[in-house]
């Protein structure tokens, strides 16, 4: 069975969108704010942390439940 491409984009709709997405860089020495920076340390770790408490809530804590109730069932 043969695939059958789309032939050309159609009038009016913008595929390309390299114009768009230009990005500019500041030089590093005008732009580098230690204040800036400590922030966004201190973002990404709470970040993390949120990350490290989703994991235990969610995966640890019920492994954990279900294994000591497997374990305690045999004397209820």
């Amino acid at each position: 069975m043969p695939i059958n491409w789309p032939a050309q984009a159609t009038p009016g709709h913008d595929d390309d969108v390299s114009d768009t997405t230009s990005v500019s860089y500041p030089s590093s020495d005008d732009s580098y704010d230690p204040d800036d920076h400590a922030a966004m340390i201190q973002e990404e770790w709470e970040e993390s942390l949120r990350q490290i408490e989703t994991v235990l809530s969610v995966i640890i804590l019920p492994f954990f439940g279900k294994w000591m109730g497997r374990r305690t069932a045999f004397w209820g």
